[in-house]
């Protein structure tokens, strides 16, 4: 490294006196380093994989080209294909959106009703606003307690297994906070 150093040093105007180590050139004898060229192949228009990347390079046939080589009657009937699709589409959308909409606002309705329908002290619990954050562990919930949650001498009996099976329990495989 600090051969180069001196190297660039004595080739911009030669090296100071002190900075030239045991074997670094300086003065008129120090030759700059030429930097290798990777030799590259002529292109050839045969290879596929030039073709490939000539294709991807070039930029796509503008859509008046396209639209040239179809006569009038055929163009016309195309835009109005084209216009129909769009209306189906918009159709579509529109019914999905209404839909939505409506589904949404009868929830609110049943959730409108369903506070109405509750005490006055459990209305005011049930207005206040649940500003909590959502758990970010969370465990599943089966109908039976896994079996080491049982006290000693107390045992599952078949059909709780069988519930606990279905619903993912395992018995004793489910990770819990406490557990």
């Amino acid at each position: 490294m600090q051969q180069l150093r001196g190297a660039k040093a004595a080739a911009k105007g030669g090296a100071k006196k002190g900075n030239t180590k045991k074997g670094a050139v300086s003065g008129a004898g120090a030759k700059k380093k030429q930097k290798l060229r990777v030799a590259s192949k002529p292109f050839d228009e045969r290879d596929p994989l030039n073709q490939r990347l000539v294709a991807m390079l070039l930029p796509p046939l503008p859509a008046a080209d396209l639209s040239a080589s179809l006569s009038a009657q055929q163009q016309d009937q195309e835009q109005e294909e084209a216009r129909q699709r769009e209306r189906e589409y918009a159709r579509r959308r529109r019914l999905e959106f209404n839909a939505w909409r409506s589904d949404l606002a009868d929830k609110l309705k049943l959730k409108r009703a369903a506070l109405a329908a509750l005490p006055a002290a459990l209305r005011a619990d049930a207005l206040r606003e649940d500003l909590a954050p959502f758990p970010l562990a969370r465990n599943a919930l089966f109908d039976a307690p896994p079996s080491r949650y049982l006290e000693e001498g107390e045992e599952d009996n078949e059909e709780d297994k069988k519930k606990n099976d279905k619903a993912g329990g395992g018995g004793g495989g489910s990770k819990t906070r406490g557990g």
